[in-house]
């Protein structure tokens, strides 16, 4: 029987309980995922290594599907998703200006992705399987974390420089995946009532205020204060959101007073807030990304329906150079929204985005209807998500496609230990 529940095609082929082979499966299934995080990291520059990891997981996921009592074919709503937005980006480069080898390295980036979060979202079931891969997410970016910390020199632990150290890896985009998992610490420390997980949520804040990304720290920051907001079952609740409120300054606190801190990461949030407040001194970063985003704006006016064609954001930057600035070919728009309607236009954008729409639809109504705590965690991080991708592109990123799966798996994990609160 063919029938579609919680986000999934199914062909049905009931069986009794998930056997015993099931869990061993899943078990090694575990160990791969902590292993993927690791070696897609160690190995980012290497195209190859990346395609077997995913062909890996996927296969392993597979193996659960075959054995479970749940169906033998089942086609997540997520791989129909990302699987339709690659074909659109392939198809896009039909009427592109410029076509590269660079275009076709993406696209099978973009493939690979495909083949993770489909592999995610077989494994998830219940909120007891979402649980495990939070636990070992956090588990593998603590690995990559300390690796970090070993391949810099301790001379250089304080210079901003973490998170850079291998080919074919942006330190922000490490940042990003330590300020998640930092979020996912603070979730089962506070929400879970796993204290334990405090320690990690140290570990990676320090991380990230190493690595000199403000975005990765804002987000550290903003993260636990929505999901301490939505807790509004905690006792104490307004004490609790006063003294998440006065850490915050005492981060702040110490970025600005503290001499080392203030060179690696405060000097950075200083020229934030000057380009917050129109001031003329704020950072040359700042202003480049400014002026990618007016390119971007340019580019979508000439095509808003279908775009430029995807990846040519780069190439068409150079032929739209400033006064100041002669050429920036190369790069990309540093902004996803602009990135997506200069290349995809408005197409493009809504399937991008319509994976977004019913996250947060879903997630809203198990957080504020049924209560379920496991989506606090999904909710705030998808928002947080959403305001940050006005500064990074997630588009392609397996750090961000990783994260938004976990996501998208909450939406229909089962919970058969639910809590209700009135």
């Amino acid at each position: 029987m063919v029938s579609y529940k919680n986000g999934v095609l199914r062909l049905s082929s009931e069986r009794d309980e998930d056997g015993g082979i099931v869990q061993i499966i899943k078990k090694i299934y575990g160990i791969v995922f902590v292993l993927s995080l690791f070696i897609l990291y160690r190995f980012a520059f290497v195209k190859l290594v990346s395609t077997f990891v995913a062909g890996a997981l996927l296969a392993t996921a597979l193996l659960i599907l075959l054995f479970r009592k749940k169906p033998n074919i089942s086609v997540p709503y997520n791989f129909i998703w990302y699987f339709v937005l690659t074909v659109y980006c392939a198809l896009s480069t039909l009427w592109s200006t410029y076509y590269s080898t660079n275009i076709t390295g993406t696209l099978l980036r973009m493939a690979v992705i495909c083949m993770l979060i489909t592999s995610i979202t077989i494994y998830v079931d219940t909120q007891e399987d979402l649980e495990r891969l939070i636990s070992l997410f956090i588990l593998g970016v603590s690995f990559i974390c300390l690796y970090e910390f070993y391949a810099t020199p301790v001379e250089n632990w304080t210079t901003g420089l973490l998170g850079g150290n291998l080919p074919g890896n942006n330190s922000n985009e490490i940042a990003f995946w330590a300020a998640c998992a930092e979020m996912m610490a603070f979730y089962k420390a506070y929400i879970k009532e796993k204290k334990s997980y405090y320690i990690p949520v140290l570990f990676f804040i320090t991380f990230v205020l190493l690595s000199s990304s403000r975005k990765a720290v804002l987000m550290s920051l903003i993260a636990p204060m929505g999901i301490m907001l939505l807790a509004t079952y905690k006792p104490n609740y307004l004490f609790r959101i006063i003294g998440i409120l006065l850490s915050v300054f005492f981060v702040f606190y110490l970025i600005f007073t503290n001499e080392t801190l203030y060179n690696i990461i405060g000097i950075r949030m200083k020229g934030l807030s000057e380009f917050l407040l129109k001031k003329d001194d704020y950072d040359t970063s700042l202003f480049l990304r400014q002026y990618f985003i007016s390119v971007g704006k340019k580019l979508f006016v000439s095509s808003p329906l279908v775009g430029r064609g995807f990846g040519n954001f780069s190439h068409l930057l150079g032929e739209n150079p400033s006064s100041e600035y002669l050429n920036f070919g190369g790069t990309y728009a540093h902004n996803n929204y602009w990135q997506i309607l200069s290349e995809l236009g408005l197409v493009g954008f809504i399937i991008y985005y319509s994976m977004y729409a019913l996250i947060i639809f879903k997630l809203a109504k198990r957080v504020f209807v049924e209560r379920d705590r496991l989506s606090y965690l999904f909710l705030v991080f998808i928002v947080v998500l959403m305001i940050f991708e006005s500064g990074i592109v997630s588009l392609y990123s397996k750090y961000c496609q990783y994260v938004i799966a976990l996501a998208y798996a909450c939406t229909f994990a089962t919970n058969k230990n639910q809590i209700t609160i009135d």
